[in-house]
């Protein structure tokens, strides 16, 4: 039963998603695999490189910080990580120093196919007027430093998540949302499934606001009573 309202909740979750965000033109930058869920959820191609890996707080920064140039880049491989190892996946470099971690791709080619292709779709959605909404959290050692050289960053839409409080009206404030074994927020994928918990997605790319609606308060409630 659990189970079954579950899945009812999250197909209609999606429908609205769908429904509510049919017109607008939009990119999501997350340093993990949070976010890449929407895509699917509206129907859309994904016209971000973002899916299936991670980078490490530092790099990530850097990325940002350097989103064009990066976005232009030619991405190599590393034989292996400056910061982990050993690693059972491909290692990109972009600007011969921020490193990509292709988590979730099983060979160099498949992980360079795939960026060439999103970083294509990017640039021509861009030209479309799309919007760039971008995402952190406090997970790998990120630190306050990093979240405020993100929160000084310009672009259309940015959000983070913690289990530390930030001073940012953009910062969601989640302590319940832990990975006890590591003391940091969880995953992503497990974070954004949770994203009603913390706001109302489809307001923060409308509207470009980090807050709650009824709906993601009533979402949030349900969470809170069957989960």
């Amino acid at each position: 039963m659990r189970v079954a309202m579950y899945n009812l909740v999250s197909k209609l979750i999606g429908l609205r998603e769908k429904q509510k965000l049919r017109n607008e033109k939009f990119i999501i930058v997350s340093n993990n695999c949070w976010g890449y869920e929407l895509y699917q959820h509206t129907d859309r191609s994904y016209n971000t490189p973002f899916v299936g890996l991670f980078l490490l707080p530092d790099c990530y920064i850097g990325v940002l910080e350097n989103f064009d140039e990066c976005m232009n880049s030619d991405i190599e491989f590393l034989e292996r990580s400056r910061y982990i190892f050993p690693v059972n996946y491909p290692v990109g470099l972009l600007c011969g120093k921020f490193e990509i971690h292709f988590l979730h791709y099983s060979s160099k080619e498949e992980a360079e196919i795939k960026w060439r292709r999103r970083v294509a779709r990017l640039k021509e959605d861009r030209k479309m007027g799309a919007k760039i909404f971008v995402k952190m959290c406090d997970r790998d050692d990120c630190s306050g430093m990093h979240l405020e050289k993100f929160h000084a960053m310009q672009f259309d839409g940015k959000i983070s998540f913690g289990i530390k409080d930030f001073p940012s009206a953009d910062h969601v404030f989640c302590p319940k949302l832990i990975n006890k074994d590591k003391n940091e927020i969880i995953d992503g994928l497990s974070l954004y499934r949770r994203r009603y918990r913390c706001f109302d997605i489809v307001k923060w790319i409308c509207e470009g606001r980090v807050n709650h609606s009824k709906f993601s308060k009533l979402i949030s409630f349900y969470y809170d009573v069957f989960n």
